[in-house]
């Protein structure tokens, strides 16, 4: 009978470890779902929060980004505006073969302004940078000066921007092709699918102008 006794107590203890809600009566098993739930609903909302900050953090990154590439974009149009930094890409190639001095200033500037209506992006003359501040003149020998830096013939005009249109807009008729020819000059266009520009100009200074503290 001891035997079976212990036999029974024993039992019980194991049940009562291996199960922690054995012990408990109704209410306290009650109280304890209620608490379970409350917990639940807890972690619930939290989740909810955390997936809420999460949402905003991407979308503040994905907005920083847009206008780190917006400002970077900015840049480089400036860049190429300003004729400060090398650019290649699809174009064309004019080369003017002519006796010095023999042609005015004023087909230069027709020229530079034909290209320039034609979508050209970036201009060169030989080694010069014809940026959106270019300018053509002439010395007091009468040789063309272009943003002040004399040139001279054979005269290498480069244009990056589609190149089928900008060699329709030189060789219309009365354009800068046949301005160029009517004073004895020899002139030759070619259409490359990608041109080089490697002359630069210096950055402008500004004198007055100054960025705009937010």
């Amino acid at each position: 009978m001891f035997l079976l006794i212990g036999l029974a107590i024993t039992t019980t203890v194991r049940t009562q470890a291996a199960d922690p809600l054995a012990g408990l009566n109704e209410d306290q098993l009650v109280a304890l779902l209620g608490d379970l739930e409350q917990r639940e609903d807890a972690l619930r909302n939290e989740r909810s929060a955390l997936q809420g900050q999460l949402t905003e953090l991407k979308e503040a990154a994905d907005a920083s980004q847009a206008a780190r590439d917006a400002a970077a974009l900015a840049t480089s149009q400036a860049e190429v505006a300003a004729g400060t930094v090398p650019v290649e890409g699809p174009g064309i190639v004019m080369k003017v073969s002519a006796q010095p001095d023999t042609i005015p200033v004023s087909v230069f500037v027709t020229t530079l302004a034909e290209l320039r209506n034609a979508g050209a992006e970036s201009i060169s003359i030989n080694d010069v940078r014809l940026n959106v501040r270019a300018w053509f003149g002439a010395d007091s020998q009468g040789a063309i000066v272009a943003s002040g830096t004399p040139v001279s013939p054979p005269y290498e005009w480069r244009a990056i921007g589609d190149g089928s249109t900008l060699s329709v807009a030189l060789e219309i008729r009365g354009g800068a092709v046949s301005q160029f020819k009517a004073y004895g000059a020899m002139v030759t266009t070619e259409v490359s699918e990608l041109l080089q520009i490697e002359a630069v100009t210096e950055p402008f200074e500004p004198v007055w102008a100054k960025p705009a503290i937010d």
